[in-house]
């Protein structure tokens, strides 16, 4: 007897091929979009403390002999709370007007900006190793510009050094 209706479609093992396939070719692509990502915010966060470098070198040229504001202590930078990161780093008026007054805008942020969580936001400390530093974390394991200070599972802690901090 000859079969006039073939069995038109796929098995349900070739189905199921193909859906691991494309969960593990879905898998990898966000992945790779993950860590894109992060580059970037990474690209942002060099750019904000370039801006943030130049801003306290134009607001101190010609005022305190070049010499940076100083802090007692670290300072969250473009933030109005009163701590930001997890050990509590407070807020110092002073060092964000000056730092205001060299900007043409307003104190960029972290893109990942937030306040209890270390790394949410920049800071600027004059009394560390002698002179005025600029930290902020890198999500990657490079700082790509200043030095590294302490890696950490997230990334990088990063800091800059400014300049001299002005003499009390």
């Amino acid at each position: 007897m000859k079969n006039n209706n073939p069995k038109k479609g796929f098995t349900l093992i070739e189905l199921l091929v193909v859906i691991a396939i494309i969960s593990v070719l879905s898998g990898v692509v966000m992945q790779s979009l993950s860590s894109t990502r992060a580059k970037s915010r990474d690209a942002v966060r060099l750019q904000n403390i370039e801006s943030i470098a130049k801003g306290f070198q134009v607001a101190t040229t010609g005022a305190n002999g070049g010499q940076f504001p100083s802090s007692s202590g670290y300072k969250c930078l473009g933030v109005t709370v009163s701590t930001c990161w997890a050990v509590g780093y407070g807020f110092d008026p002073t060092v964000n007007s000056v730092l205001s007054s060299g900007l043409s805008g307003a104190i960029p942020r972290d893109p990942l900006f937030t306040v209890a969580q270390d790394g949410g936001a920049y800071v600027y400390n004059s009394n560390d190793s002698g002179g005025a530093y600029l930290f902020w974390r890198m999500e990657s394991t490079s700082c790509g510009r200043g030095i590294g200070t302490l890696g950490v599972p997230t990334g990088s802690t990063c800091k800059l050094y400014l300049g001299p901090p002005t003499t009390p």
